[in-house]
């Protein structure tokens, strides 16, 4: 059964920020805006990851090419780094080495 997965963000606004399937997260982001460039990493919510224990995997698909990308949460244990961006709740950063991409079919 697939769950929305929401969160307040640091101006208070509700934001959608994926799908929850079984044990799975599925999100939709354009690498332009999303992709931290300094750090060559994607990033999930420190509180959608303190607060759902229950998400193991992560697939995130860059709108602007189809690569969809995938990584574990022991990697985001083990690898991640907690930032701070603008106005935006606190995230863990996970460097692209750790995520496995493919192309969407």
């Amino acid at each position: 059964m697939a769950e929305g997965i929401t969160i307040i963000n640091g101006l208070g606004e509700k934001k959608f920020i994926g799908v929850l399937y079984n044990d799975t997260l599925h999100m939709n982001r354009k690498r332009s805006v999303h992709f931290f460039r300094k750090l060559r990493a994607w990033a999930i919510d420190l509180e959608t990851l303190q607060q759902r224990p229950d998400i193991k995997n992560f697939i995130l698909t860059d709108k602007e090419s189809g690569t969809r990308y995938l990584a574990v949460r022991r990697d985001f244990d083990a690898y991640g780094e907690t930032i701070s961006f603008q106005e935006h709740l606190k995230q863990v950063a996970l460097p692209i080495q750790y995520w496995t991409s493919f192309k969407a079919s």
